[in-house]
């Protein structure tokens, strides 16, 4: 298996979930959807982490507020795999 892979192997859904509820009900609600959307959970493990990442340059609040905005404008109607692309704008300053 490559390495890449088990990385994730270290990983699960609730994890995922509950660290995006670190940051705030709102982001935690986005990442649990997108992880239920899939047929397979880690399916949507790269679109989860990279919306987390947003976290290193972007404060809490901005990160919260932007996925806010994207449940708000986009729910999970529509493609879930171009929402974090799509919906997910933090424009201002960084932290």
């Amino acid at each position: 298996m490559p390495a890449s892979h088990r990385a994730h192997l270290e990983w699960s859904p609730s994890r995922i979930i509950n660290w995006a509820k670190t940051t705030g009900p709102m982001t935690g609600t986005l990442v649990e959807g997108l992880l239920e959307r899939r047929p397979h959970p880690e399916q949507g493990y790269r679109s989860c982490l990279g919306i987390m990442s947003l976290a290193k340059t972007y404060s809490p609040e901005r990160l919260e507020a932007a996925c806010s905005g994207a449940l708000n404008r986009h729910g999970f109607y529509g493609d879930p795999e171009r929402l974090p692309s799509r919906a997910i704008n933090i424009t201002a300053q960084p932290k």
